[in-house]
């Protein structure tokens, strides 16, 4: 059963946080992290998304208890709070237990191998456009988050890949001009497809990245950006994240664990 995750005026107006998943494995095993964060939860609701579950479900079934764990600790962190793709493809926030989660995202398993196996062709597609556009990842590396899209190479790129994909053009679009971004096809694409092409131009390149991994990196930043904050402690997924949401005019802010602990 889905139901909205408003459960009271005063938790409300409470701003929302998202947390990747890396802060969560700390929040696991460091216990003045999770002290931290409890303490917080008087301030900040947290949100978490079924890509926590799609790590848990590449965990060997034969580790019960390890599962079980996991299970509970995003229970007791998230008090359920989290998100799904409608019937008429709205991202909204529900209540919902890992358990659930888990079955739905068990159950889709194969859709993500294939998915994974889309985001692999697709990577390799847009490489291979952007050979002629000799892209210094030195250089891309120093330009600012909020500038690298308006970069005169960068900006071509985009707009060839726009018009050579119909559809990722008319989702940019969507999602540049929406004041809610909240269509999960077109939020998907359009974030998927600018992290994709800050990988290839080499602004904050990852070491040999692989498509999995990357994947769960776009995913967890499709569920963020319907949060206030968005809590990262990987600094080039952090820069990247900076750039995607200000292209798209997402309003997310993008922190660093230490950055909202100190300052939030």
């Amino acid at each position: 059963m889905i139901t909205n995750h408003l459960k009271s005026n005063e938790e409300s107006i409470q701003s929302t946080v998202y947390l990747d998943y890396n802060v969560f494995i700390n929040y696991r095993n460091h216990r003045d992290v999770r002290e931290i964060l409890h303490n917080k939860k008087t301030q900040y609701n947290y949100c978490y998304g079924p890509p926590y579950l799609e790590e848990v479900a590449n965990i060997p079934s034969e580790k019960i208890e390890h599962i079980q764990s996991h299970k509970n600790d995003i229970d007791t962190l998230f008090e359920f709070h989290t998100f799904r793709a409608t019937d008429t493809n709205k991202l909204v926030k529900v209540q919902e237990s890992a358990a659930t989660v888990l079955k739905r995202v068990t159950e889709s398993l194969d859709l993500s191998k294939k998915a994974e196996e889309h985001e692999k062709s697709q990577f390799s597609l847009f490489k291979s456009q952007c050979k002629e556009l000799n892209f210094d990842p030195k250089k891309m590396s120093n330009i600012p988050f909020d500038e690298i899209f308006n970069h005169a190479d960068v900006f071509l790129f985009v707009e060839e890949l726009a018009i050579n994909n119909p559809v990722f053009l008319q989702s940019l679009r969507n999602t540049i001009n929406s004041a809610t971004k909240n269509d999960f096809t077109e939020l998907q694409h359009s974030i998927a497809v600018l992290f994709n092409v800050l990988e290839i131009v080499g602004f904050r390149p990852e070491a040999s990245k692989k498509a999995r991994s990357r994947m769960h990196d776009v995913s967890h930043s499709i569920y963020a950006s319907q949060c206030d904050f968005f809590i990262v402690e990987d600094n080039k997924f952090r820069e990247k994240c900076k750039a995607v949401y200000h292209f798209l005019k997402i309003n997310t802010k993008v922190l660093s664990y230490k950055e909202f602990i100190e300052n939030f």
